[in-house]
Parts: C-alpha cells; structure tokens; sequence
C-alpha cells in the first residue's frame, strides 16, 4: 500500500507563517489536538476553542479568555497540507477550518483579521491600526502600511459612476485596471491621493474613519485634479485593494510615499472565525 506523505511548504520563518495566520487577543479560535508526544490531559482528537486571552507566539502557552483550557508553551509553527499546526512540548495542534458565513450587511474595521486576493496575497489587521501584507508568491512579509482601502470593481464604477467619470475609464475592466496603475505608478505625470470629498488628504487608516465626509481616490494630473471615486475603508469581495505606506529614504532622508494597487478581494476572515467569500 503506497504510503501517503503530508505535503509541507518550504521553510519559512515562525514570524512569516503567525503573519499569514494571526492569532491574536480576543480573536475567538479552534483548534484540534492531532498528536500526543508526552503525558498530557488533553486526549488525541479533543477540540480546544475559545476567544484568545493573548497574542498566539513562540514560547508562550494558548490561554483561552472564556475557558480554562490551556496548551502548554509552543515551541515550533508550520504549514502543513494548506493549514497551520502548532507544536507544544507535549502535543501537535491544527488550526480548526474556519466556518464560512454569508456577507454580513456591514464589516466594521474592528471586526476584521484579515483579508485575502485572488492571486493569494494576504493582509493582516494588526493592533495598532495598520496593515501588513503577505505576498504569497514571494513568500515574503512587506512593511505595515499606513493605509488599506478597496477600489471598486469596474461593474460598480458602469452602474453608479457619472457619465462623464466613466469615460475617463475606458470602454472594459482592463483599460479600467490600466488607467489606475498608471496613476498608481505615477506615470506621465499622473498620480493618485486618498481624500474626503472636500479634498483633503487622508493618509491613514484612522484619518479616513474619522473622516465624516465620502473617503475618495483622487487622479491627479500635473498636480490638478481631473477626477475622483469613492472607495471602501472596510474589504468588499471582488473590489481590488490599494495600499500605501511612508517611509525615510536613508539615501537622503527624504519622507517617501510606497503605494500599490492589489488584485481582488476573494476572502475575508473575521476576529471571531467567520469567513466570508
């Protein structure tokens, strides 16, 4: 009988895989114990669950907020077979399929862990307001960004966009997609700016929520608007991501603005395991 053989990514670091898999305080969480390496009350197969009393991390145990149950200190993270196991001094744990759900009506920032493109990219919310990005084909972890928003997709701009803002897009998707990415990449002297409706730029995660007016991407040429469209602060499935950050060029020391445009929204996982797609 031919043996089989779990398939285990290559190696990558405990910070790269806790960032493409947060497990975070107050995020409620299960897992199942799959192994049993040393004396342990804890039998092959039992299901612990829970919200989390702390951040998941090397050296530390899993403490639930709402239960007595426990692990005891991990020591080692991994991929395995597409999903996370973890490994403690007694036992080997899996992280437990996330339970799918239908769209709620509105996602609320406070509500989101992560979120996850149709070529794999993945963004994590972390604590302090920002984001980070997991670029899967790269297997890499980007520098947190200030700000994430989702630009809609082309059948949203066709159905509510003015007549006159439609035609700057193009006749399709792709001269859709173009015309952003030129502007994103700051071609012919193009560029783009998040801000509210009355102007203002917003650079921020948090500038933008406590903004009360429409959140807006601006297209600029030679420095004077031509034109603008609403965007989402919160994922919607299907519309695309745009990212940026702000960094010192230790060249010269100049403030630098890094910005990007992602592919589409397929999956977005909530804190307390819902999964929407």
């Amino acid at each position: 009988m031919e043996q089989y053989t779990p398939k285990i990514e290559k190696t990558r670091t405990a910070a790269e895989i806790l960032g493409k898999y947060p497990m975070r305080a107050g995020q409620k969480i299960a897992f199942i114990k799959t192994e049993k390496m040393a004396e342990s009350s804890v039998s092959v197969g039992a299901r612990l669950e829970g919200v989390l009393a702390r951040d998941v991390a090397i050296g530390e145990p899993i403490t639930f907020a709402n239960s007595e149950a426990h692990t005891s200190v991990v020591q080692m993270v991994r991929e395995r077979d597409g999903t996370l196991e973890v490994k403690t001094a007694t036992s080997v744990y899996r992280l437990s399929a996330e339970q799918k759900t239908a769209a709620p009506e509105k996602i609320t920032f406070e509500e989101i862990a992560r979120v996850i493109t149709a070529k794999g990219s993945e963004y994590t919310y972390l604590a302090d307001g920002t984001t980070q990005r997991f670029k899967k084909v790269a297997a890499e972890i980007n520098e947190p960004q200030q700000l994430l928003v989702y630009v809609p997709d082309y059948e949203w701009v066709q159905k509510y966009a003015p007549k006159e803002i439609l035609q700057k897009f193009g006749e399709n998707e792709t001269m859709y997609e173009q015309i952003i990415l030129e502007h994103v990449h700051s071609l012919a002297g193009k560029k783009v700016y998040m801000q509210n409706s009355a102007g203002e730029k917003l650079d921020t995660n948090d500038a933008i929520r406590s903004s009360k007016s429409t959140p807006m991407l601006g297209f600029y040429r030679n420095g004077t608007i031509e034109f603008a469209i609403p965007i989402s602060h919160t994922p919607k499935i299907g519309w695309s991501t745009y990212d940026q950050r702000y960094y010192i060029d230790p060249s010269d020391g100049e403030s630098m603005r890094e910005k990007h445009l992602g592919n589409k929204v397929v999956r977005i996982v909530l804190k307390d395991g819902r999964v929407v797609e």
